[in-house]
């Protein structure tokens, strides 16, 4: 009879809360809480983290089989986050190359950047601007990922949520050759208050495209006077002062 009270969530095989199962079987919190431990030594639950839970399939072999997208967990463990850098460019072809760490962006304050949730590895970068997003379905849950202009701006603004500036550069290029568009990426880089980004924006457009290419353009309005690092997680040696850029020379553009 419990079951069939929460048999929405199964029939959907999405997470849920503590809350809202309360609501579903019309008991107090603490009643509900004892409900969901009786099903969890049973089988039935999965616990996510504390007052978060996951149906188990029937079909499954174990527990964490039920779980098969690390996505579909998102909106509840990480409720101000998007899918965004390497995963959001895998997701919409930029890259080919799969990643067993999920890539979140998030304007919350961040105390953990690696989470281990489960058999799900989590990276969590702090963005501050989070306009840009779109919502997709992953086994019936909505999931907001950065569309494919934001998912470079991200990028570009911190290469470390790209896998690193040489990923990122891969990227770019492949953008550049098949989804750009220029009002809309330059609307979202004209939102970016970071000097760094658009000296490697101007850096990248000018090396790829040329000086006068609009994107290198609009790079050379906002530049900055301090010295930056194309990537602080690798050797840059070589100041390129057009820019007031080090990069590294092993780099391919």
């Amino acid at each position: 009879m419990t079951i069939k009270k929460l048999e929405s969530f199964f029939i959907q095989e999405k997470p849920f809360t503590l809350k809202e199962a309360a609501n579903a079987l019309s008991l107090s919190h603490p009643e509900t809480s004892k409900v969901l431990y009786n099903l969890k030594k049973q089988g039935h639950v999965f616990p996510l983290k504390r007052g978060i839970f996951f149906p188990v399939s029937h079909k499954a072999l174990s527990p964490q089989e039920s779980l098969g997208d690390p996505w579909i967990i998102v909106p509840l463990l990480f409720p101000k986050a998007y899918v965004g850098g390497w995963s959001a460019a895998n997701y919409w072809g930029l890259t080919e190359q799969l990643f067993r760490t999920t890539s979140l962006m998030t304007v919350d304050k961040i105390s953990h950047s690696d989470l281990k949730i489960n058999r799900f590895e989590y990276s969590l970068f702090k963005t501050k601007n989070d306009t840009g997003k779109e919502k997709v379905w992953r086994d019936q849950v909505p999931v907001f990922v950065s569309d494919i202009h934001k998912t470079i701006v991200d990028m570009l603004e911190n290469p470390r949520c790209g896998a690193g500036i040489q990923h990122t550069i891969d990227c770019f290029k492949n953008y550049m050759q098949e989804f750009y568009e220029e009002k809309i990426l330059m609307s979202y880089a004209c939102t970016v208050k970071n000097g760094t980004f658009f000296k490697r924006l101007g850096y990248i457009t000018e090396v790829l495209l040329g000086p006068h290419h609009p994107l290198c353009l609009l790079a050379k309005d906002f530049i900055t006077k301090n010295y930056a690092l194309i990537d602080s997680h690798m050797p840059c040696k070589k100041l390129i002062t057009k820019w007031n850029l080090y990069i590294n020379e092993e780099l391919t553009l």
